[in-house]
């Protein structure tokens, strides 16, 4: 029956336990600053109930601890409002399917090791009003349209690939991966 858990700022170590997935009435969740490592636990995007401003893996640490994909089940937590998974080490795509959440105002994922494109899906997410994918791998064009016409180019910083909006529409080199004005 638990319902909010809060465990930032403990000085936690070691990897997140998947049972957190069972806490099937939790709607707040904040494990920021602390020292977790591994995976984050596939369980974690079965609870359905998070709404509420969650903070829900964000690292402060200078360890970036926190390892592996965003799991494409993240798409379904629809009543989830902010999901910050920023300063770790994180890797792969963006999922296409984060699209899914459907109330997400804040998605940061800055400063981690996440490749490819953006996913343009991502310009419907109607309410998202913070978004920032700085210093990744990220490559291709941003997407255009819907609240991203509202980011500042900041949100993409660090990005050596990385079409700006402002250079659109942008042509990829083949043999570099960069992005320059037509």
């Amino acid at each position: 029956m638990l319902q909010l858990l809060d465990l930032s700022w403990n000085s936690l170590g070691g990897s997140l336990p998947s049972l957190i997935g069972k806490f099937e009435y939790l709607f707040y969740l904040d494990l920021s600053n602390n020292s977790f490592s591994g995976e984050i636990p596939e369980s974690l995007t079965g609870l359905e109930n998070l709404v509420h401003k969650t903070a829900l893996l964000k690292e402060s640490s200078e360890q970036f601890t926190l390892v592996g994909p965003i799991w494409p089940s993240f798409g379904n937590l629809k009543n989830l409002h902010d999901l910050s998974l920023e300063e770790n080490n994180l890797s792969g795509s963006i999922p296409d399917s984060i699209s899914g959440m459907t109330s997400l105002e804040v998605l940061d994922l800055s400063r981690n090791n996440l490749s490819g494109e953006i996913p343009h899906s991502l310009a419907r997410l109607s309410f998202l009003s913070v978004f920032n994918v700085s210093y990744n791998r990220l490559y291709g064009d941003t997407p255009s349209g819907g609240q991203f016409m509202t980011f500042p180019e900041s949100s993409f910083d660090g990005n050596q690939a990385l079409c700006p909006r402002l250079l659109a529409p942008c042509q990829k080199k083949k043999t570099s991966s960069t992005c320059v004005p037509w």
